[in-house]
């Protein structure tokens, strides 16, 4: 059982010499600011906005568009009369 003690007092000194340290740390070490600057090319973030929205924008081929228009006269004449 001796043995187990002291295993265990041990581990607890080691534990609040951690935790010492950290508060110590913590509390009495100002960080130093450092002003920091990122240049972000423009070119490319416009285009990768641009693909984002073609992506976001549904395929319509010029005969798709032509048989949409067609079917929102229709529905526009039939709502009108």
């Amino acid at each position: 059982m001796p043995t187990l003690t002291r295993f265990v007092t041990i581990l607890i000194v080691c534990a609040a010499a951690i935790y010492a340290a950290a508060f110590l740390l913590a509390n009495f070490v100002q960080p130093t600011r450092v002003e920091e600057r990122i240049e972000l090319p423009i070119e490319n973030l416009l285009e990768r906005a641009e693909r984002r929205e073609r992506a976001a924008r549904p395929n319509i081929t010029p005969q798709q568009g032509a048989e949409a228009s067609a079917e929102e006269e229709a529905d526009r004449q039939d709502g009108t009369q």
